[in-house]
Parts: C-alpha cells; structure tokens; sequence
C-alpha cells in the first residue's frame, strides 16, 4: 500500500497518466468515441452482443467473420468484414480465442495472452502529431506530445 501510495497518489504529477476522477472510463472514454464512430464513420453498434468466434479463411490469415449471440441470447454471423478489433477483458479474450480454434493457432501471441491469469485493466497510450488541450480530469493525460522518433 505504501509503494502504491507513493508511485500512484503522492507522485501523480511525475507521471503522464492521471486517473479518472469524477466519471467511469465508459463515461469519459468509450462513449465519446463510440459516438464519433456511429455519427462520423457510419459505425453500427451492436450493444448487449457477445463475440462467441472470430473466424479466418482457409489460410488463416484474415478474419473471414466473426460469430456472436446477440441481446437476446440468439446466434448470428457477421460476414464480409474490413477488419475487426478485439476490446475484451481477460475473462472475454480466454472465451473468444478458446472459441476460435484457427484464431489461436495463426495468432499465437493471442493464445498466449489469453492463457494469462490477470484481471481487467484499462489502459490508453495515445500519440498524437500535435498538442492538444485536454480538461485534465477528462482524459488520462494532462499533456500529449507528439512522438519522436
């Protein structure tokens, strides 16, 4: 409890993270962006679904589909995908990848991140080609430089 005290709390301003305050991340962080992708992209959201199988073609190097149950426990494909990112929790990402058998022969790193013992955290590292100006409660960062390289 002390080194967290001390790495965490006491020394917050060392650090370029700064932790949520007054919202949930869901409030201050996926909200946000889940709207700018529905209103600006053409995104569809599929709330209270649950992603069963991530399907790759014969080579198993792309997604083919993927295989979810929807909000009312019915089961569904999705075919014909662009590309698909997985945003799972520990417990979601032994599920999928346990579900996925070619998933998790042609994407070893993922078979071996699903088979960690670990528990859900969040965390956002994001570069950007200029300064933006943030409330320094609503994001995790106070100050964002651009990335040398």
């Amino acid at each position: 409890m002390e080194l967290l005290y001390y790495y965490a709390l006491a020394h917050q301003t060392s650090f370029d993270v700064r932790w949520v305050k007054k919202q949930t991340i869901q409030e201050t962080m996926i909200n946000p962006l889940a709207r700018d992708l529905i209103d600006n992209h053409g995104l569809t959201l599929l709330s209270s679904s649950r992603v069963t199988q991530v399907r790759m073609d014969e080579a198993g190097g792309e997604v083919a589909g993927i295989s979810y149950l929807d909000s009312a426990g019915q089961p569904q494909d999705l075919d014909d995908m662009d590309a698909c990112v997985l945003a799972l929790g520990a417990k979601g990402m032994k599920a999928v990848v346990g579900g996925s058998p070619r998933l998790a022969k042609s994407c070893v790193e993922l078979s071996k991140a699903a088979s960690l013992g670990s528990v859900d955290v969040i965390a956002a590292r994001i570069w950007l080609d200029r300064t933006v100006t943030t409330p320094s409660l609503f994001f995790f960062f106070i100050t964002l430089k651009p990335r040398v390289e």
